[in-house]
């Protein structure tokens, strides 16, 4: 059987797995968080990507994967963000 996760449950267990726990509980704290709407929501999960990324610019492909899945979610409600 095939589960499909939501991009963002699947980052956090492949930040986990590749060993960035920080990141992944960050992430995961930012998914349990009360938000005003559901643009600030992917906006602030957008720039924790974005900030991950440039923090750690050479990382695993499948945790890349994940991440480029993550911001294609991201420029739907948020094409201009950098």
């Amino acid at each position: 059987m095939n589960v499909s996760l939501h991009p963002f449950d699947e980052l956090i267990i492949k930040l986990r797995e590749h060993g960035f726990a920080e990141s992944a509980d960050y992430v995961a704290m930012l998914m349990r968080s009360v938000w005003t709407s559901s643009s600030e929501f992917i906006g602030e999960l957008g720039q924790a990507v974005l900030l991950f990324q440039r923090e750690h610019p050479t990382i695993p492909p499948d945790l890349r994967d994940v991440l480029d899945r993550c911001m294609r979610e991201v420029r739907i409600v948020w094409p201009e963000i950098q």
